[in-house]
Protein backbone atom coordinates (compact mmCIF):
# COMPACT_ATOMS: atom_id res chain seq x y z
CA UNK A 1 0.00 0.00 0.00
CA UNK A 2 2.88 2.34 0.79
CA UNK A 3 4.34 1.80 -2.67
CA UNK A 4 0.91 2.32 -4.19
CA UNK A 5 0.37 5.63 -2.39
CA UNK A 6 3.84 6.77 -3.38
CA UNK A 7 3.11 5.98 -6.99
CA UNK A 8 -0.17 7.85 -6.92
CA UNK A 9 1.43 10.86 -5.25
CA UNK A 10 4.06 10.77 -7.97
CA UNK A 11 1.33 10.60 -10.60
CA UNK A 12 -0.35 13.68 -9.14
CA UNK A 13 2.45 15.60 -10.79
CA UNK A 14 1.57 14.01 -14.12
CA UNK A 15 -2.21 13.78 -14.28
CA UNK A 16 -5.17 14.34 -12.05
CA UNK A 17 -4.57 10.97 -10.33
CA UNK A 18 -6.84 10.53 -7.33
CA UNK A 19 -6.22 7.85 -4.72
CA UNK A 20 -9.24 5.53 -4.84
CA UNK A 21 -9.82 2.78 -2.32
CA UNK A 22 -7.33 -0.12 -2.46
CA UNK A 23 -5.36 2.04 -4.91
CA UNK A 24 -7.55 0.85 -7.81
CA UNK A 25 -7.49 3.00 -10.94
CA UNK A 26 -10.77 4.59 -12.01
CA UNK A 27 -11.85 3.58 -15.51
CA UNK A 28 -13.90 5.68 -17.91
CA UNK A 29 -16.94 4.00 -19.44
CA UNK A 30 -18.74 7.06 -20.69
CA UNK A 31 -18.87 8.03 -24.35
CA UNK A 32 -15.71 10.00 -25.02
CA UNK A 33 -15.78 13.12 -27.20
CA UNK A 34 -12.59 12.23 -29.07
CA UNK A 35 -13.31 8.54 -29.54
CA UNK A 36 -13.59 7.48 -33.20
CA UNK A 37 -16.32 5.13 -34.35
CA UNK A 38 -14.74 1.67 -34.55
CA UNK A 39 -15.12 -0.67 -37.47
CA UNK A 40 -15.53 -3.69 -35.18
CA UNK A 41 -16.20 -3.21 -31.49
CA UNK A 42 -14.52 -5.22 -28.75
CA UNK A 43 -17.90 -5.52 -27.04
CA UNK A 44 -19.19 -9.08 -27.02
CA UNK A 45 -22.70 -10.48 -26.82
CA UNK A 46 -23.69 -12.33 -23.63
CA UNK A 47 -26.42 -14.08 -25.65
CA UNK A 48 -24.01 -15.26 -28.34
CA UNK A 49 -24.74 -18.65 -29.88
CA UNK A 50 -22.54 -20.15 -32.56
CA UNK A 51 -25.57 -21.28 -34.54
CA UNK A 52 -26.33 -17.62 -35.24
CA UNK A 53 -23.16 -17.28 -37.31
CA UNK A 54 -23.32 -17.78 -41.08
CA UNK A 55 -22.51 -21.40 -41.95
CA UNK A 56 -18.98 -20.76 -43.24
CA UNK A 57 -18.06 -18.68 -40.21
CA UNK A 58 -19.64 -21.28 -37.92
CA UNK A 59 -17.27 -23.90 -39.38
CA UNK A 60 -14.22 -21.74 -38.71
CA UNK A 61 -15.49 -20.83 -35.25
CA UNK A 62 -15.64 -24.55 -34.39
CA UNK A 63 -12.16 -25.03 -35.80
CA UNK A 64 -10.88 -22.06 -33.80
CA UNK A 65 -11.94 -23.62 -30.52
CA UNK A 66 -10.39 -26.93 -31.55
CA UNK A 67 -7.22 -24.97 -32.31
CA UNK A 68 -7.24 -23.18 -28.97
CA UNK A 69 -7.50 -26.50 -27.11
CA UNK A 70 -4.77 -27.99 -29.30
CA UNK A 71 -2.41 -25.07 -28.72
CA UNK A 72 -2.87 -25.22 -24.96
CA UNK A 73 -2.05 -28.95 -24.94
CA UNK A 74 1.23 -28.50 -26.82
CA UNK A 75 4.40 -29.04 -24.81
CA UNK A 76 6.54 -26.68 -26.87
CA UNK A 77 7.59 -23.05 -26.74
CA UNK A 78 4.46 -21.71 -28.48
CA UNK A 79 1.95 -23.05 -25.94
CA UNK A 80 0.05 -19.88 -24.86
CA UNK A 81 -0.38 -21.10 -21.29
CA UNK A 82 3.34 -21.73 -20.93
CA UNK A 83 4.17 -18.35 -22.49
CA UNK A 84 1.85 -16.61 -20.04
CA UNK A 85 3.25 -18.59 -17.09
CA UNK A 86 6.83 -17.80 -18.09
CA UNK A 87 6.63 -14.19 -16.92
CA UNK A 88 9.13 -13.60 -19.74
CA UNK A 89 8.89 -10.25 -21.51
CA UNK A 90 10.27 -11.74 -24.71
CA UNK A 91 7.66 -14.51 -24.85
CA UNK A 92 4.78 -12.34 -23.69
CA UNK A 93 5.52 -9.35 -25.89
CA UNK A 94 5.87 -11.49 -28.99
CA UNK A 95 4.23 -14.94 -28.93
CA UNK A 96 1.52 -14.20 -26.37
CA UNK A 97 0.89 -10.74 -27.80
CA UNK A 98 0.03 -11.94 -31.30
CA UNK A 99 -1.99 -14.93 -30.07
CA UNK A 100 -4.10 -12.90 -27.66
CA UNK A 101 -4.57 -10.08 -30.18
CA UNK A 102 -5.72 -12.68 -32.71
CA UNK A 103 -8.32 -13.93 -30.22
CA UNK A 104 -9.47 -10.35 -29.65
CA UNK A 105 -9.88 -9.89 -33.41
CA UNK A 106 -12.03 -13.03 -33.43
CA UNK A 107 -14.07 -11.58 -30.55
CA UNK A 108 -14.65 -8.44 -32.58
CA UNK A 109 -16.19 -10.32 -35.52
CA UNK A 110 -18.08 -13.07 -33.65
CA UNK A 111 -19.02 -11.39 -30.33
CA UNK A 112 -18.25 -14.69 -28.58
CA UNK A 113 -17.40 -13.73 -24.99
CA UNK A 114 -15.88 -17.15 -24.41
CA UNK A 115 -12.95 -15.82 -26.44
CA UNK A 116 -12.56 -12.98 -23.95
CA UNK A 117 -12.72 -15.55 -21.16
CA UNK A 118 -9.80 -17.37 -22.78
CA UNK A 119 -7.86 -14.12 -23.09
CA UNK A 120 -8.63 -13.28 -19.47
CA UNK A 121 -7.58 -16.76 -18.33
CA UNK A 122 -4.21 -16.46 -20.04
CA UNK A 123 -3.63 -12.99 -18.64
CA UNK A 124 -4.50 -14.16 -15.12
CA UNK A 125 -1.81 -16.82 -15.51
CA UNK A 126 0.60 -14.03 -16.43
CA UNK A 127 -0.64 -11.87 -13.56
CA UNK A 128 0.53 -14.51 -11.08
CA UNK A 129 4.11 -13.94 -12.27
CA UNK A 130 4.20 -10.25 -11.37
CA UNK A 131 6.53 -9.36 -8.51
CA UNK A 132 9.07 -6.74 -7.53
CA UNK A 133 11.97 -8.91 -8.64
CA UNK A 134 14.61 -6.19 -8.63
CA UNK A 135 13.47 -4.42 -5.43
CA UNK A 136 12.94 -1.05 -7.11
CA UNK A 137 9.47 -0.66 -5.59
CA UNK A 138 7.55 -1.65 -8.74
CA UNK A 139 6.07 -4.94 -9.85
CA UNK A 140 7.51 -6.25 -13.08
CA UNK A 141 7.89 -9.12 -15.49
CA UNK A 142 11.42 -10.15 -16.47
CA UNK A 143 13.37 -10.65 -19.68
CA UNK A 144 14.25 -14.34 -19.67
CA UNK A 145 15.41 -14.89 -23.23
CA UNK A 146 18.89 -16.13 -24.11
CA UNK A 147 18.63 -16.31 -27.88
CA UNK A 148 21.87 -14.41 -28.56
CA UNK A 149 24.80 -12.71 -26.85
CA UNK A 150 23.03 -9.35 -26.68
CA UNK A 151 20.32 -10.90 -24.52
CA UNK A 152 22.66 -11.53 -21.61
CA UNK A 153 22.84 -7.93 -20.45
CA UNK A 154 19.03 -7.84 -20.06
CA UNK A 155 18.52 -11.32 -18.64
CA UNK A 156 16.57 -11.55 -15.38
CA UNK A 157 15.51 -7.89 -15.27
CA UNK A 158 13.04 -5.49 -16.90
CA UNK A 159 15.27 -3.06 -18.81
CA UNK A 160 14.62 -4.39 -22.33
CA UNK A 161 12.69 -1.41 -23.68
CA UNK A 162 11.36 -3.06 -26.83
CA UNK A 163 9.84 -6.07 -25.08
CA UNK A 164 8.54 -3.87 -22.28
CA UNK A 165 6.74 -1.84 -24.96
CA UNK A 166 5.38 -4.91 -26.77
CA UNK A 167 4.19 -6.57 -23.56
CA UNK A 168 2.51 -3.52 -22.09
CA UNK A 169 0.84 -2.56 -25.34
CA UNK A 170 -0.82 -5.97 -25.14
CA UNK A 171 -1.81 -5.42 -21.51
CA UNK A 172 -3.45 -2.08 -22.32
CA UNK A 173 -5.41 -3.67 -25.17
CA UNK A 174 -6.59 -6.53 -22.94
CA UNK A 175 -7.60 -4.14 -20.17
CA UNK A 176 -9.63 -2.14 -22.69
CA UNK A 177 -11.38 -5.30 -23.94
CA UNK A 178 -12.22 -6.36 -20.39
CA UNK A 179 -13.47 -2.89 -19.57
CA UNK A 180 -15.61 -2.81 -22.70
CA UNK A 181 -17.46 -5.87 -21.41
CA UNK A 182 -17.37 -5.10 -17.67
CA UNK A 183 -21.16 -4.84 -17.41
CA UNK A 184 -21.46 -8.51 -18.36
CA UNK A 185 -19.24 -10.04 -15.68
CA UNK A 186 -17.75 -8.59 -12.47
CA UNK A 187 -14.52 -10.49 -13.17
CA UNK A 188 -13.96 -8.39 -16.27
CA UNK A 189 -14.40 -5.25 -14.19
CA UNK A 190 -12.00 -6.37 -11.46
CA UNK A 191 -9.36 -7.59 -13.87
CA UNK A 192 -9.51 -4.46 -16.03
CA UNK A 193 -9.01 -2.33 -12.92
CA UNK A 194 -6.12 -4.52 -11.81
CA UNK A 195 -4.27 -4.13 -15.11
CA UNK A 196 -4.88 -0.40 -15.26
CA UNK A 197 -3.63 -0.03 -11.69
CA UNK A 198 -0.49 -1.96 -12.65
CA UNK A 199 0.11 0.18 -15.74
CA UNK A 200 -0.41 3.48 -13.91
CA UNK A 201 1.32 2.61 -10.63
CA UNK A 202 4.13 0.29 -11.71
CA UNK A 203 4.92 0.31 -15.42
CA UNK A 204 4.63 4.04 -16.09
CA UNK A 205 6.30 5.51 -12.99
CA UNK A 206 9.11 2.94 -13.25
CA UNK A 207 10.05 4.17 -16.72
CA UNK A 208 9.43 7.82 -15.86
CA UNK A 209 11.96 7.50 -13.06
CA UNK A 210 14.49 5.67 -15.24
CA UNK A 211 14.19 8.10 -18.15
CA UNK A 212 13.84 11.22 -15.98
CA UNK A 213 10.43 12.09 -17.46
CA UNK A 214 8.40 13.19 -14.41
CA UNK A 215 5.44 14.30 -16.53
CA UNK A 216 4.20 14.30 -20.09
CA UNK A 217 4.43 11.75 -22.89
CA UNK A 218 6.30 9.79 -24.09
CA UNK A 219 7.97 8.31 -21.04
CA UNK A 220 9.50 5.38 -22.98
CA UNK A 221 10.31 4.91 -26.65
CA UNK A 222 12.12 2.64 -29.07
CA UNK A 223 12.76 3.92 -32.57
CA UNK A 224 12.07 0.67 -34.40
CA UNK A 225 8.98 0.31 -36.55
CA UNK A 226 7.16 -2.50 -34.72
CA UNK A 227 7.50 -1.25 -31.11
CA UNK A 228 6.70 2.26 -32.31
CA UNK A 229 3.34 1.32 -33.83
CA UNK A 230 2.59 -1.11 -31.01
CA UNK A 231 2.98 1.75 -28.55
CA UNK A 232 0.43 3.79 -30.47
CA UNK A 233 -1.91 1.00 -29.33
CA UNK A 234 -0.82 1.56 -25.75
CA UNK A 235 -1.62 5.26 -25.77
CA UNK A 236 -4.88 4.78 -27.64
CA UNK A 237 -6.18 2.14 -25.24
CA UNK A 238 -4.98 4.06 -22.20
CA UNK A 239 -7.11 6.93 -23.42
CA UNK A 240 -10.10 4.61 -23.71
CA UNK A 241 -9.46 3.30 -20.20
CA UNK A 242 -8.87 6.62 -18.45
CA UNK A 243 -10.47 9.34 -20.57
CA UNK A 244 -7.21 11.28 -20.25
CA UNK A 245 -6.91 13.23 -23.52
CA UNK A 246 -3.12 13.41 -23.13
CA UNK A 247 -2.96 9.76 -24.17
CA UNK A 248 -5.15 10.43 -27.18
CA UNK A 249 -2.99 13.37 -28.21
CA UNK A 250 0.14 11.24 -27.93
CA UNK A 251 -1.42 8.42 -29.95
CA UNK A 252 -2.39 10.96 -32.61
CA UNK A 253 1.06 12.56 -32.59
CA UNK A 254 2.70 9.18 -33.09
CA UNK A 255 0.20 8.08 -35.75
CA UNK A 256 0.68 11.32 -37.67
CA UNK A 257 4.34 10.43 -38.15
CA UNK A 258 3.62 7.03 -39.71
CA UNK A 259 2.88 8.46 -43.20
CA UNK A 260 6.34 10.03 -43.06
CA UNK A 261 7.86 6.61 -42.33
CA UNK A 262 6.20 4.67 -45.15
CA UNK A 263 7.05 5.25 -48.80
CA UNK A 264 4.60 4.48 -51.58
CA UNK A 265 5.69 2.44 -54.57
CA UNK A 266 3.74 1.00 -57.47
CA UNK A 267 3.55 -2.75 -57.99
CA UNK A 268 1.74 -5.08 -60.36
CA UNK A 269 -0.95 -5.27 -57.67
CA UNK A 270 -1.28 -1.51 -57.32
CA UNK A 271 0.15 1.03 -54.87
CA UNK A 272 1.95 -0.43 -51.86
CA UNK A 273 4.03 0.79 -48.93
CA UNK A 274 7.59 -0.05 -47.94
CA UNK A 275 9.36 1.16 -44.82
CA UNK A 276 12.61 1.17 -42.91
CA UNK A 277 13.28 -1.00 -39.87
CA UNK A 278 14.21 2.08 -37.84
CA UNK A 279 11.44 4.62 -37.36
CA UNK A 280 13.10 7.46 -39.23
CA UNK A 281 10.89 10.42 -38.17
CA UNK A 282 12.14 9.88 -34.60
CA UNK A 283 15.47 8.12 -35.19
CA UNK A 284 16.74 10.81 -37.53
CA UNK A 285 19.39 9.80 -40.03
CA UNK A 286 19.92 6.06 -39.71
CA UNK A 287 23.34 4.64 -40.55
CA UNK A 288 21.67 2.11 -42.81
CA UNK A 289 18.37 2.50 -44.62
CA UNK A 290 17.20 -1.09 -44.38
CA UNK A 291 13.76 -2.59 -45.05
CA UNK A 292 11.90 -4.10 -42.10
CA UNK A 293 12.69 -7.85 -41.93
CA UNK A 294 9.92 -10.39 -42.47
CA UNK A 295 9.97 -11.73 -38.92
CA UNK A 296 8.91 -8.36 -37.49
CA UNK A 297 6.10 -7.68 -39.96
CA UNK A 298 3.56 -9.62 -37.89
CA UNK A 299 3.85 -7.10 -35.04
CA UNK A 300 3.64 -4.10 -37.37
CA UNK A 301 0.73 -5.53 -39.36
CA UNK A 302 -1.24 -6.47 -36.26
CA UNK A 303 -0.81 -3.06 -34.65
CA UNK A 304 -2.02 -1.44 -37.88
CA UNK A 305 -5.02 -3.81 -37.93
CA UNK A 306 -5.93 -3.19 -34.32
CA UNK A 307 -5.94 0.57 -34.80
CA UNK A 308 -7.80 0.30 -38.11
CA UNK A 309 -10.52 -1.80 -36.46
CA UNK A 310 -10.95 1.04 -33.99
CA UNK A 311 -11.22 3.51 -36.87
CA UNK A 312 -8.26 5.44 -35.47
CA UNK A 313 -6.26 8.17 -37.20
CA UNK A 314 -4.32 7.48 -40.37
CA UNK A 315 -5.13 3.77 -40.42
CA UNK A 316 -8.04 4.05 -42.83
CA UNK A 317 -8.96 1.70 -45.66
CA UNK A 318 -6.73 3.45 -48.20
CA UNK A 319 -3.71 3.06 -45.91
CA UNK A 320 -4.53 -0.54 -45.04
CA UNK A 321 -5.11 -1.57 -48.66
CA UNK A 322 -1.59 -0.42 -49.53
CA UNK A 323 -0.17 -2.43 -46.63
CA UNK A 324 -2.12 -5.50 -47.79
CA UNK A 325 -0.73 -5.02 -51.30
CA UNK A 326 2.76 -4.89 -49.82
CA UNK A 327 2.14 -8.37 -48.45
CA UNK A 328 0.60 -9.86 -51.59
CA UNK A 329 2.73 -8.14 -54.25
CA UNK A 330 6.11 -7.85 -52.49
CA UNK A 331 6.36 -10.33 -49.61
CA UNK A 332 4.46 -13.44 -50.76
CA UNK A 333 6.50 -15.59 -53.14
CA UNK A 334 5.02 -19.09 -53.25
CA UNK A 335 1.67 -19.51 -51.53
CA UNK A 336 2.10 -20.15 -47.82
CA UNK A 337 5.55 -21.74 -48.12
CA UNK A 338 7.93 -18.95 -49.12
CA UNK A 339 8.13 -15.23 -48.36
CA UNK A 340 10.63 -12.50 -49.14
CA UNK A 341 13.10 -11.50 -46.47
CA UNK A 342 11.52 -8.09 -45.86
CA UNK A 343 8.70 -5.67 -46.61
CA UNK A 344 10.50 -4.50 -49.76
CA UNK A 345 10.46 -7.95 -51.35
CA UNK A 346 14.16 -8.46 -50.65
CA UNK A 347 15.26 -5.85 -53.19
CA UNK A 348 16.22 -2.19 -53.13
CA UNK A 349 13.03 -0.10 -52.97
CA UNK A 350 12.41 3.63 -52.57
CA UNK A 351 15.85 4.25 -51.09
CA UNK A 352 15.78 1.28 -48.71
CA UNK A 353 18.26 -1.57 -48.96
CA UNK A 354 17.30 -5.23 -48.49
CA UNK A 355 17.45 -6.35 -44.87
CA UNK A 356 19.65 -9.36 -45.50
CA UNK A 357 17.46 -11.32 -43.09
CA UNK A 358 15.95 -14.78 -43.36
CA UNK A 359 13.07 -15.55 -45.69
CA UNK A 360 9.70 -16.48 -44.26
CA UNK A 361 8.59 -20.11 -44.49
CA UNK A 362 5.52 -22.26 -43.83
CA UNK A 363 6.19 -22.22 -40.06
CA UNK A 364 5.63 -18.46 -39.92
CA UNK A 365 2.45 -18.38 -41.99
CA UNK A 366 0.85 -21.28 -40.11
CA UNK A 367 1.58 -20.12 -36.56
CA UNK A 368 1.52 -16.33 -36.77
CA UNK A 369 -0.87 -13.61 -38.04
CA UNK A 370 0.71 -12.69 -41.37
CA UNK A 371 -2.51 -13.24 -43.33
CA UNK A 372 -4.87 -11.12 -41.21
CA UNK A 373 -3.89 -8.06 -43.21
CA UNK A 374 -5.96 -9.80 -45.90
CA UNK A 375 -8.98 -8.00 -44.50
CA UNK A 376 -7.92 -5.20 -46.85
CA UNK A 377 -6.72 -7.43 -49.72
CA UNK A 378 -9.04 -6.75 -52.66
CA UNK A 379 -7.62 -9.69 -54.61
CA UNK A 380 -8.69 -12.32 -52.06
CA UNK A 381 -5.27 -13.96 -52.34
CA UNK A 382 -4.64 -14.06 -48.60
CA UNK A 383 -8.06 -15.53 -47.88
CA UNK A 384 -7.57 -18.27 -50.46
CA UNK A 385 -4.02 -18.97 -49.28
CA UNK A 386 -5.14 -19.24 -45.65
CA UNK A 387 -7.90 -21.71 -46.51
CA UNK A 388 -5.46 -23.76 -48.59
CA UNK A 389 -2.88 -23.75 -45.79
CA UNK A 390 -5.49 -25.16 -43.40
CA UNK A 391 -6.55 -27.86 -45.88
CA UNK A 392 -3.06 -28.85 -46.96
CA UNK A 393 -0.90 -28.10 -43.94
CA UNK A 394 0.25 -30.78 -41.52
CA UNK A 395 -1.71 -29.31 -38.62
CA UNK A 396 -0.79 -32.18 -36.32
CA UNK A 397 2.90 -31.48 -36.82
CA UNK A 398 4.92 -30.35 -33.82
CA UNK A 399 6.04 -27.43 -36.02
CA UNK A 400 2.58 -25.86 -36.13
CA UNK A 401 1.09 -25.88 -32.61
CA UNK A 402 -0.72 -22.58 -33.24
CA UNK A 403 -1.66 -23.42 -36.82
CA UNK A 404 -5.24 -24.48 -36.19
CA UNK A 405 -6.05 -21.50 -33.97
CA UNK A 406 -4.21 -18.91 -36.05
CA UNK A 407 -5.57 -19.97 -39.44
CA UNK A 408 -9.13 -20.48 -38.15
CA UNK A 409 -9.20 -17.08 -36.43
CA UNK A 410 -7.78 -15.53 -39.58
CA UNK A 411 -10.53 -17.09 -41.70
CA UNK A 412 -13.20 -15.86 -39.28
CA UNK A 413 -11.71 -12.39 -39.48
CA UNK A 414 -11.46 -12.36 -43.26
CA UNK A 415 -14.96 -13.76 -43.80
CA UNK A 416 -16.70 -11.35 -41.44
CA UNK A 417 -17.77 -8.92 -44.17
CA UNK A 418 -18.67 -11.61 -46.68
CA UNK A 419 -19.39 -14.92 -44.96
CA UNK A 420 -20.11 -16.68 -48.26
CA UNK A 421 -16.41 -16.37 -49.08
CA UNK A 422 -16.42 -13.40 -51.47
CA UNK A 423 -13.57 -11.11 -50.52
CA UNK A 424 -14.58 -7.63 -49.42
CA UNK A 425 -13.27 -4.61 -51.29
CA UNK A 426 -14.45 -2.43 -48.39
Amino acid sequence: MKKCLTACLFMLLLTSCAIPSACSQAISRTSLPLEPVGTYSLRGDPDFEARQLPSEMRLWHTRLWEGIDYANSDDGRLNPELRAASGDLFSMGRFLNVHVTTLLHALRVTKDLALLDEVDRLMEIARAELADYNADGFRNFRYLNRSNDSSESFYGDDYHEMDEILTHSLIAAVAAALNENASFDPRYDEHAKFWLDYLKNDFEPKWRARNDVPFGLPFISKNLMHPYVQFIRYNYYMYKLTGDAAYYSEANRMADLVPRQVREIYTTGGPAYVWNQRFLPEAGDAETLSCQPFVYLQYTFQAFQDLALEGFSTFNDAFMQRVATSMTALVMEDGYTSFAEDICGGVFQAGFFPSGGDKGVTYHFMNFPYAQIGKWDATGRLLRTTARAYDEGELDSFRFPLGRANLSATMLFLLADNPDGRQSRR
